[in-house]
């Protein structure tokens, strides 16, 4: 068989664009990450193959060239974000990536190239197809001209955590005008990529057009198949696990028999009523009582001189949001252990096994459109009440949380009891936290709010600590925040824009004469730990220590404050679910 010239040159063309396609690919990793390593060198040349395949569809492949580069590095552009954003790159990851928008850019000029020869395809429905798919890589150019970080499931999560008023909230707070700007361009650019797109000239489909496009078809696919874990889609692939691990969770609760949860020693469990009240985005570098220069605690300051109080001076939040800190500070999962979240028991459902009666007060949000496992675990307590009556909707809380001491007194009280209040606290925007007359540092700026919710919060826990205390079983009032607020540095406390200052948290406690009496053990072993170091999702631990309870299946020494064997080694301790270790922040 004689190879003519014509097929000599189209074939020595395509050996030569796939060499510089995957080149290409080489040069771009030296760049991205210094180095070249041969270790994935599949993917390079599954990728320069696909390219030059479906480059065939085109009547000019140098134009089908064109517009491939400026549709893949508008995808692509995600990658530079998460660069900046980030230290330290994993290869593999980067390489995952490039492959997978190879295989989805491709798939979208093969769109192109069906409606151009079947439909006629017109402007309008190529600006539509091209929107949805750059949806995903949108949201993470917006989110990171909001926030100057790359997008996290934390964030993701968040979004099915929130409601319209938080969000409004949270865009009133962070977002300026820049933000919009960026958004406008994104769309203008989007729109035109469009316009560059649609002037691509296919050939009409014949034998050999088909047959090239469905090896076109089987490469990109099984591009987009094979390399789908990658940074971007993890993301979202982490966010659809963690919404199932909710799911089975409230699944579990539901079928959870209580009388499966058998306590070793039941004969000493220390009777009474016990209270934890839940803080919300309260920092302590803004109370006067962990040495702030403004006096945003006078409470708190002054019961530094009681002897039945311990204030905790090395406590940190697992987490930088309500939810994750939450479903691990009141269950029995924490960042040290390896139970699934989906299996954890509840310190509600501890406290019922005990015969404990329990109720939940709260001036958060009872979401009603997604049952986070916060509101799962409420759900099961014998008493509750919700003062944020606009369910699912609000934020904006009708109530301050002051009206929460009206509701703990219309509340059935017993001999034994476990009451969660869980405070709006410090939550922003912080104007909207205290009545008018707490305004007692002025309204300048958020870091003067910020300060005058922190003195309001005080007046409130003042005052709940005034309600309990007088209950005639009471033995025991502790306070822990569900995480910090990065206030000084504008940031809130979304865990993708990380700083150590969203997990510096207050904890303190306040016990009776009689159970002092009764368990001077546990409470001399709380006061040597008072300067150790703590983290929230280890509340369940606390609370059961400081009832007595012991459960073998679950019961972890080295996490149990309240016992002569807890581990204060600091090396040990994480934030943000394992991902951070706090010595290292």
């Amino acid at each position: 068989m004689v190879i003519s010239k014509e097929l000599y040159k189209n074939m020595t063309f395509q050996f030569m664009a796939i060499l510089i396609t995957f080149f290409s690919f080489l040069l771009l990793e030296l760049i991205v990450l210094g180095s070249i390593s041969f270790k994935y060198i599949e993917i390079f040349i599954a990728t320069a193959i696909s390219i030059n395949i479906t480059s065939f569809l085109a009547v000019s492949q140098k134009q089908y060239y064109q517009k491939f580069v400026v549709l893949f590095f508008s995808f692509i552009g995600v990658l530079a974000i998460k660069i900046i954003t980030q230290e330290n790159m994993n290869g593999e990851d980067i390489k995952y990536l490039l492959a997978f928008y190879t295989g989805i850019t491709n798939l979208y000029l093969i769109l192109l190239f069906i409606f151009n020869n079947k439909f006629k395809i017109n402007k309008t429905i190529n600006y539509v197809c091209l929107f949805f798919l750059f949806l995903p890589t949108i949201f993470i150019y917006e989110y990171f001209f909001i926030s100057g970080n790359f997008i996290s499931t934390d964030t993701i999560l968040a979004l099915f955590q929130t409601n319209i008023s938080e969000t409004k909230s949270y865009i009133d707070t962070f977002i300026g005008v820049w933000q919009y700007i960026g958004l406008l361009i994104l769309f203008l650019l989007l729109f035109l990529i469009v316009k560059f797109s649609n002037n691509l000239k296919f050939h009409n489909i014949n034998i050999k057009i088909l047959v090239i496009l469905i090896i076109s078809l089987l490469c990109n696919v099984f591009l987009v198949y094979r390399y789908r874990n990658n940074l971007l889609t993890d993301i979202f692939f982490d966010t659809k696990q963690a919404l199932a691990d909710f799911k089975d969770f409230k699944g579990n609760v539901a079928s959870r028999k209580v009388a499966d949860i058998k306590p070793d020693n039941v004969n000493n469990i220390n009777g009474g009523i016990y209270v934890l009240v839940i803080g919300e985005s309260q920092n302590k570098k803004h109370m006067s009582a962990y040495g702030y220069n403004k006096k945003t605690t006078p409470w708190l300051d002054g019961m530094e001189t009681n002897d039945n109080f311990i204030k905790f001076t090395n406590v940190y939040s697992c987490h930088t949001q309500t939810v994750p800190v939450l479903t691990y500070a009141l269950t029995s999962k924490n960042q040290y252990n390896n139970i699934a979240l989906q299996n954890a028991i509840s310190v509600l459902d501890v406290a019922k096994a005990c015969n404990i009666k329990t109720a939940w007060l709260s001036n958060q949000v009872h979401y009603g459109g997604y049952d986070t496992p916060v509101s799962v675990i409420a759900d099961t307590a014998q008493q509750q009440k919700w003062i944020n009556n606009n369910i699912g909707l609000t934020t904006r809380t009708k109530y301050y949380d002051i009206k929460l001491i009206d509701e703990l007194n219309k509340i059935k009280i017993y001999d034994n009891m476990l009451i969660v209040i869980h405070l709006m606290g410090n939550h922003g925007s912080y104007g909207d936290r205290y009545p008018k007359k707490y305004n007692v540092f002025g309204e300048k700026n958020k870091h003067t709010k910020y300060d005058n919710s922190i003195f309001y919060n005080d007046y409130v826990v003042k005052n709940i600590y005034e309600t309990v205390k007088n209950f005639s079983n009471f033995k025991v009032l502790l306070y822990c925040s569900d995480h910090s607020e990065a206030v000084d540095q504008n940031l809130g406390h979304d865990a993708s824009q990380f700083v150590p200052d969203m997990t510096y948290i207050p904890m303190y406690l306040y016990v009776s004469d009689s159970y002092k009496k009764d368990n001077i053990n546990i409470f001399n072993n709380l006061y040597k730990n008072k300067d150790s170091y703590f983290t929230n999702d280890l509340l369940f631990n606390l609370i059961l220590g400081i009832l007595n309870i012991k459960i073998s299946d679950i019961y972890e020494k080295d996490n149990d404050i309240t016992g002569t064997n807890y581990n204060n080694n600091f090396n040990r301790f994480k934030t943000l679910h394992g991902k951070k270790n706090i010595k290292k922040i």
